[in-house]
């Protein structure tokens, strides 16, 4: 049994899902998640949470046309080890994506923890390589 097992139990379905959207999206670039959704039978926020891991991990880009988001593939296959960006670490990559000049101390206060908090998850994220 390895560590993600013991501790991350929808870590390996996450991996399963995320080869799907990937395999999807190589076969039909610049397809929108609606699209994804449809043809894999998922649900609309399990393939937004695993499109938005994969354009961390710079597995795919995203590119808005109007209202739709259409992705495309940057790599042939997932990266052997993924790095489980979940909770309080995904909503700090979040809404630092989103508002790259915002301070520590009002994503904090957007989120509601401490500025403390909000460094140390931007510390470990830019460790893993997911922030610059």
């Amino acid at each position: 049994m390895t560590l993600e097992d013991t501790f991350y139990p929808s870590y390996k379905n996450g991996i399963a899902t995320r080869k799907r959207i990937l395999e999807l999206i190589m076969a039909r670039p610049g397809i929108h998640l609606r699209a994804i959704v449809d043809e894999l039978g998922i649900g609309h926020g399990s393939a937004q949470y695993n499109l938005l891991r994969m354009e961390c991990e710079e597995i795919v880009r995203c590119e808005p046309d109007g209202k739709y988001l259409h992705y495309y593939a940057l790599r042939e296959e997932l990266p052997e080890q993924s790095y489980p960006i979940r909770g309080t670490a995904l909503r700090v990559f979040e809404a630092m994506r989103s508002n790259p000049s915002a301070l520590k101390s009002e994503i904090a206060s957007s989120l509601g923890v401490s500025w403390q908090v909000v460094h140390y998850h931007a510390k470990k994220l830019k460790g893993a390589g997911i922030l610059q």
